[in-house]
C-alpha cells in the first residue's frame, strides 16, 4: 500500500472511530485510534501516516510526534473536504478572441509577389 492510499484508508478509519463536528469535520484521539485492533491490522506505522496526513493538511494535531501513553489525550481532526470547483462552461468561451477569416486568399507564393510588385 502506497502514502496516498494510507491516508485514505486513514480517513476511513477516522470517520468511523470518530465523532462529526458542525463544520464537518472529524475529531478521534491517538489513544483511541492507536488501541484499536482493527486499524492495528490496517497500519504497520500509524505515527507514520498520520505525519504524512498532517503534511498533506488532511489531518490536524498539536505536535509532531505522537507517541502511545503520553500523547493518547490528543486530537486528531480530520479536516473537511472543500467541495469540488465547479465550471461553467459558458464563462471560459466567453473570453476567447473571435479570429477573423480572411477575405483574400492567394493560392501560391509566386501570386503574391506579383501582386506586390504591381
Amino acid at each position: 500500500m502506497n502514502v496516498e492510499e494510507e491516508v485514505q484508508r486513514l480517513r476511513e478509519e477516522i470517520k468511523r472511530l470518530g465523532q462529526v463536528q458542525t463544520d464537518g469535520s472529524y475529531k478521534v484521539t491517538f489513544g483511541t485510534l492507536f488501541n484499536d485492533d482493527q486499524c492495528a491490522n490496517i497500519f504497520e506505522a500509524l505515527v507514520g501516516t498520520l505525519r504524512a496526513a498532517k503534511k498533506r493538511k488532511v489531518v490536524s494535531y498539536d505536535g509532531e510526534l505522537l507517541l502511545q501513553g503520553v500523547h493518547d489525550n490528543v486530537e486528531i481532526t480530520l479536516n473537511p473536504t472543500p467541495p469540488p470547483p465547479t465550471a461553467t462552461p459558458s464563462s471560459s468561451a466567453s473570453h476567447q478572441p473571435k479570429l477573423k477569416k480572411s477575405t483574400s486568399s492567394l493560392s501560391s507564393s509566386s501570386e503574391l509577389r506579383s501582386k506586390t510588385q504591381i
